[in-house]
């Protein structure tokens, strides 16, 4: 019910362009209007009249889930994805891109067993000109960096015929 536009409409802009979090504010209250509003992407629905320590509540929670998602951590290592960097024991570590890319996808899927291929695919492209022994390469850079023993790796670990993991602490 904006003057110019639908908020719906608005919506879906800011969403082909960003993951703003939005909260909506509307007299409407019907199930189908919150349930448009929430299915094109609002992070939650709230109808007027509203309680202000409510709404605050709410907005308090959207920002702590979203910059929550923002770092993974995983026993002495911390990586912030905003701000591109990764921590040892709270001490900056120096990463290459690559780096930086190869450690965020093994760590968002912790506890899993990654093809080679498909992390060579996520990180470098299915169509670049790189080979894959590259991963083997990056592999053992980032076991120097974030292993206590590098040699006998408990983050990083090999899944034999498969691979590679990420194990949790």
């Amino acid at each position: 019910m904006l003057p110019d536009r639908d908020g719906f409409y608005v919506l879906e802009k800011i969403r082909t362009e960003s993951n703003t979090p939005v909260l909506i504010v509307s007299a409407k209250t019907e199930k189908e209007d919150k349930l448009n509003g929430l299915n094109l992407g609002a992070d939650d629905y709230i109808e007027k009249p509203y309680d202000i320590d409510i709404m605050l509540a709410k907005i308090s929670g959207i920002f702590k889930r979203r910059y929550a998602l923002d770092e993974i951590t995983d026993g002495n290592i911390r990586i912030n994805k905003a701000s591109r960097t990764v921590y040892k024991n709270g001490k900056e570590l120096e990463m290459t891109t690559k780096e930086f890319e190869l450690l965020l996808l093994l760590m968002e899927n912790m506890g899993r067993a990654l093809s080679k291929e498909y992390i060579f695919g996520q990180v470098w492209g299915n169509d670049s000109f790189s080979e894959q022994q590259t991963l083997t390469v990056h592999i053992k850079w980032l076991r120097q960096k974030i292993e206590d023993i590098p040699k006998n790796p408990k983050k990083i670990v090999t899944v034999w015929g498969v691979g590679y993991k990420y194990e949790g602490v």
